[in-house]
C-alpha cells in the first residue's frame, strides 16, 4: 500500500459529498451529502428521494458494478463512483434531477477504503482511478453563462424558433448591443376587407431604448424574403404610428351562412367602430342548366345592432361598404348583383358611441331560381372587429405599424418578421471626461447602462456607487480581445441575471468593492500589488484538488450572426489534438484526433471567434486552475473582493520564510538604503537571497533585503519605502519575508463570504501565466459544424438582382414600395451580404 496523502477534510467524518449532474456533459452541478457506511443502493435511493430508480450504469474505480450488487457494496472515503443514467422513455421528474450522479468522495487517501471482496479486486486496482467527469469550469474565476430566466421559462426563440410572439401581458423585449430582432406583436393583428382585397394590420414593439434611426428597415425580412419584395406593403416607425392608431379586438366567427341563417355576436367593451368581414371562398356566380356560361346572382343581407341589454335593433348608420351597396329592400339590405369566379371578401363597418353591442346578421333568400341551375354561393362570416379609437399600446416604446395585402405571397398571421436593431448607449470619453450616446457592442458600457440609465431597471444605481475604473479596464479588455454583445432579453429575468449573462459571454464577473459595482475578469498579465496574508491572519487553511476529466475538444453551441442569426456549432480543441487536419490554432497538423468531447452551450449570439475564445477560456481554467484554496481570515480581508490578487504565508504549504510586525524603519544601514526592524526574529540561510513584502493601508511594497544574521529581526532593504501618506510604512504594519524565486503563489479570490463572528471565508485559485495565451488569438479558418463551410470565403461572382423592393416615405411617414437593385458583396458565413440601391 502506498503512502496516504493527507488533506484537510471537506465534510464531517460521517458524511460524504455527492456531486449531482443531470447528464455527462452538463456544467450544472449540485451537491448532497450521503452518509458514510451506506451501500450504493442506499445512496442512490436517498439521492432520488426514495423514488423508483431509472436504468443506471454504476462504475467504481472504472469497473462496472452489476445492479444485483448495489446493496452489498459500501463505498468509503477515497472512492470515486460514477453513476450514469440510461434514459428510456419518460421518467419521474424527481429522479430526472439526478439523471447522472457523479459521486466524488474527496481523495483523503487513494487506497484502503473500499470493500474489495465483492469482485476480488486488489486494493491497488481500486487506487488507480483519481479523476471525475465534471464541469470544465469547476474552479473558474469566470463561470460559463446560464439561460436568462428566473421562473423556468425559456427564451421565446428557444420555444418557437424565430417568430413574432403574441404574448399579452408578457415582458417588453430589450435589445443589448445589436440583434436581428423578431419583435413581438404590440397589439393583436387583424384583417380588414377593402375593395377587392383583404389587408392585415400589425403593430410590433421594438422594446426599450430604441430610436427610429436605430432600426435598419432595409434589412427587414419576412422569413428569408426582404420585406420590400412583397406587394402593397406599407409601414410606419413611431411611438404611436397612425397606420395602426386603434385598439382592435378581432373575434373569429368562421361560420358558413346559408339562406335564412341568423347569427348574433357580441363586440368587445368600449367599442367605437364595428366592422364585419365576409368571405366567399369559391367565388359567387350561377351556372345555367345547359352548363354553358356563367351569370351573376344577387346577395341579400340584413345587418342590425343594439347596445348590450337593449331590446331594440338598429340599422347601421352611414355604413362604409366593401363590395356591397346600401340599397334596402323588403328582403333586406346591403345587396349587390355579383359574378366572381375567384375567392373574394366583402364587408361593412360603421361608427357607434363607445360601448358594448350585439350584432345580428341574417342571410336572406336570394330569390327564385331555376332548380336545374347550379349556384356557387357559399358565404362565410369570417370575423367581427371591435375598434376603440385609442392608442393601441401605451408602453412608450418605439413601434412598427405594418399594412400588408393578403394574397398568394402572404396569408395567415405574420410570425416571421425580423429587422436589424442597433440601439445607442452611454459611452464615456476618458480624455474629455464626458458621456455621449453611441452604438457599441462592448459589454462594459452595457453593464454600466443597465445599472444607471436603463429604462427597464426599476432602481437605478447612482454614479457614486459605480466603480468606473474597473469598468474602464473591462472595456479595454473587451476591445483588446474583440468580445462583443448581441442579446435580446425577452424573458422575465432579474437585472442580476441579465448582467451575469452579459458579462460572462465576454469573460467577466460582477463584483462589489467598497459598496461600488465593478467587474472582474481573467488578467492578461500578472496582477500587481497582491494583498499578503500573514500566518496570524489565516486559520483553517485547506487545499482541495478536484480531478477533472479535461475533454479533448468542446462542441461549442451559439447563435451565429454570420449564419443568418441561426444556431451554429464549432469544435474547439485542446492543445495536442487535430480535427479535419488542423490543430487548435488552425495550422495544418497530423496530431491525433480528439476522442473525448463535451458540450458547451453558450446561450448567446456571438461571432465564431468569440465562441472559440470562450471555449478555450473555460478549458484553460480547468487545466491550469485545478486547485482550490480556502481559508478564514479577519479584518485583514476587508479590502478583498472577487478577482482580487493575494498571497498567503502559511506553514502547511510552507509558503513564506517568516513574518513579523514593523518595529522601526530608518534610512541607511551597513548595506542597502534602509534598515527595517521587526518585533520577531526569523531564521534565515546566509546562502540564500530574500525579499520583504510590507503591507500598508494603501499599498504592498516588495523590496529585496539582506538579513543581519542567520536568526534576526533586522533586515537591510535595497530601497527606502515611503513613510508618510496611505502608502507609508508605519509601526505595526505586517511584513512577510520570502525567498527570492520561491515566492508564495499568487491567488485570485473566487468567493468571499462573511461569517456570523465577523470573520471571512475566502476561496481562491492560483493565477497561472499559461491561461491568458491559451484562449487568445483564435484562428481565422473556423468551420461550422452545421453547414460544414468555413466562415471566410472568397466573394461570389458579381451578379445583380432586381426586384420590387425598397421603400420611400410620404409626408405622413408611411413608406411605400419602389424598385430595388441588389448587388452581392463579399460572403460572410453562409449568406451573401447585399449592397442595396433604391431606384
Amino acid at each position: 500500500m502506498g503512502e496516504k496523502r493527507r488533506l484537510q477534510p471537506l465534510a464531517s467524518a460521517d458524511h460524504l459529498p455527492l456531486v449531482l449532474r443531470p447528464h455527462p456533459f452538463s456544467s450544472d452541478t449540485g451537491t448532497i451529502m450521503a452518509r458514510e457506511g451506506q451501500t450504493i443502493g442506499e445512496m442512490l435511493r436517498a439521492a432520488a428521494g426514495d423514488k423508483p430508480l431509472a436504468p443506471l450504469e454504476v462504475r467504481v474505480g472504472g469497473y462496472e458494478v452489476p445492479a444485483a450488487l448495489w446493496d452489498r457494496v459500501r463505498p468509503k472515503r477515497g472512492a470515486v463512483i460514477e453513476v450514469t443514467g440510461l434514459p428510456q422513455g419518460s421518467m419521474n421528474s424527481n429522479w430526472r434531477a439526478v439523471l447522472m450522479i457523479v459521486v466524488t468522495i474527496v481523495v483523503f487517501a487513494y487506497t484502503g477504503y473500499l470493500d474489495t471482496g465483492a469482485w476480488g479486486l486488489t486494493t491497488a486496482q481500486w487506487g488507480t482511478v483519481a479523476m471525475m467527469a465534471a464541469s470544465v469550469a469547476v474552479n473558474a474565476l469566470v463561470k460559463p453563462p446560464s439561460p436568462l430566466s428566473n421562473d423556468g421559462q425559456k427564451p421565446w426563440h428557444a420555444l418557437t424558433g424565430n417568430s413574432n410572439q403574441i404574448n399579452p401581458g408578457g415582458p417588453i423585449p430589450h435589445v443589448l448591443g445589436e440583434s436581428r430582432y423578431f419583435p413581438p406583436h404590440a397589439a393583436m393583428p387583424y384583417m380588414v376587407a377593402t375593395g377587392d382585397h383583404s389587408y392585415q394590420y400589425c403593430l410590433f414593439d421594438l422594446g426599450y431604448n430604441v430610436e427610429a434611426d436605430d432600426v435598419d428597415m432595409a434589412t427587414a425580412t419576412i422569413g428569408n424574403t426582404l420585406l420590400s419584395a412583397y406587394d402593397s406593403v406599407q409601414y410606419q416607425v413611431n411611438t404611436n404610428p397612425s397606420l395602426y392608431r386603434n385598439d382592435a379586438a378581432q373575434t373569429a366567427v368562421g361560420a358558413t351562412m346559408e339562406e335564412d341563417d341568423e347569427l348574433i355576436r357580441t363586440t368587445a367593451p368600449g367599442t367605437e367602430t364595428i366592422s364585419l368581414d365576409f368571405l366567399c371562398p369559391q367565388g359567387y356566380f350561377g351556372i345555367p342548366d345547359t352548363g354553358q356560361g356563367r351569370y351573376p346572382i344577387d346577395m341579400w343581407w340584413d345587418v342590425h345592432y343594439r347596445p348590450l341589454g337593449s331590446s331594440t335593433w338598429l340599422q347601421p348608420p352611414s355604413p362604409r361598404l366593401s363590395n356591397l351597396n346600401g340599397a334596402y329592400e323588403a328582403r333586406g339590405m346591403f345587396t349587390k348583383n355579383l359574378m366572381w369566379y375567384d375567392p373574394f371578401a366583402f364587408g361593412l363597418a360603421w361608427d357607434v358611441p363607445a360601448g358594448q353591442y350585439e350584432v345580428r346578421v341574417r342571410r336572406r333568400s336570394n330569390g327564385p331560381k331555376n332548380p336545374a341551375d347550379t349556384w356557387v354561393d357559399m358565404c362565410i362570416w369570417n370575423s367581427l372587429l371591435s375598434v376603440r379609437n385609442v392608442p393601441a399600446s401605451r408602453t412608450g416604446t418605439l413601434k412598427i405599424a405594418m399594412r400588408i395585402r393578403a394574397d398568394n405571397q402572404l396569408n395567415g398571421t405574420l410570425q416571421t418578421f425580423s429587422v436589424m436593431v442597433r440601439p445607442k448607449y452611454p459611452v464615456y470619453n476618458e480624455t474629455a471626461g464626458t458621456w455621449s450616446r453611441q452604438r457599441t457592442l462592448n459589454a462594459g458600457w452595457l453593464y454600466h447602462y443597465l445599472l444607471t440609465t436603463c429604462p427597464d431597471t426599476l432602481r437605478k444605481v447612482p454614479a457614486s456607487r459605480i466603480n468606473l475604473p474597473q469598468i474602464l479596464d473591462f472595456v479595454d479588455f473587451c476591445d483588446r480581445h474583440e468580445l462583443e454583445t448581441r442579446m435580446v432579453v425577452d424573458t422575465t429575468s432579474t437585472v442580476g441575471q441579465v448582467i451575469d449573462m452579459l458579462l460572462r459571454i465576454s469573460g467577466g464577473e460582477r463584483t462589489m468593492t467598497d459598496g461600488r459595482y465593478g467587474v472582474t475578469f481573467l488578467p492578461d498579465s500578472e496582477p500587481l500589488a497582491p494583498a499578503p496574508f500573514a500566518p496570524t491572519e489565516v486559520k483553517d487553511f485547506t487545499l482541495q484538488r478536484t480531478f477533472v476529466r479535461i475533454p479533448h475538444a468542446l462542441r461549442v453551441k451559439f447563435r451565429n450572426p454570420l449564419a443568418n442569426w441561426q444556431d451554429d456549432e464549432i469544435i474547439v480543441l485542446d492543445d495536442g489534438y487535430s480535427y479535419r487536419g488542423v490543430d487548435a490554432r488552425g495550422n495544418a497538423s497530423s496530431l491525433p484526433e480528439p476522442m473525448v468531447f463535451e458540450e458547451l452551450n453558450l446561450q448567446a449570439t456571438i461571432m465564431p471567434q468569440q465562441a472559440w475564445r470562450m471555449g478555450r477560456m473555460h478549458v484553460a481554467q480547468a487545466k491550469f486552475s485545478a486547485g482550490r484554496y480556502s481559508w478564514m481570515s479577519d479584518i485583514a480581508a476587508l479590502k478583498l473582493t472577487k478577482g482580487s490578487p493575494c498571497t498567503v504565508a502559511h506553514d502547511v504549504p510552507e509558503w513564506g520564510v517568516g513574518y513579523g510586525r514593523v518595529a522601526a524603519l530608518t534610512a541607511g544601514g551597513p548595506t542597502g538604503a534602509a534598515t527595517l526592524k521587526l518585533e520577531a526574529d526569523i531564521e534565515t540561510d546566509p546562502a540564500k537571497s530574500y525579499r520583504m513584502q510590507i503591507r500598508t493601508r494603501g499599498a504592498v511594497h516588495t523590496i529585496n533585503c539582506t538579513p543581519h544574521s542567520s536568526r534576526t529581526g533586522t533586515f537591510y532593504l535595497a530601497t527606502m519605502p515611503p513613510t508618510t501618506g496611505p502608502d507609508g510604512v508605519q509601526h505595526g504594519h505586517v511584513a512577510i519575508l520570502g525567498e527570492t524565486g520561491v515566492d508564495k503563489p499568487l491567488l485570485l479570490v473566487t468567493h468571499m463570504r462573511a461569517t456570523s463572528d465577523l470573520d471571512f471565508n475566502i476561496t481562491g485559485v492560483a493565477w497561472d501565466a499559461r491561461i491568458a495565451p491559451f484562449w487568445a488569438d483564435p484562428p481565422d479558418n473556423l468551420v461550422s459544424e452545421i453547414s460544414g463551410r468555413p466562415y471566410l470565403e472568397p466573394p461570389d461572382a458579381p451578379t445583380v438582382v432586381v426586384d420590387g423592393g425598397g421603400t420611400e416615405a410620404d409626408d405622413a411617414g408611411i413608406h411605400r414600395p419602389v424598385i430595388n437593385v441588389r448587388v452581392p458583396g463579399p460572403r460572410a458565413g453562409h449568406f451573401p451580404i447585399y449592397r442595396t440601391m433604391a431606384l
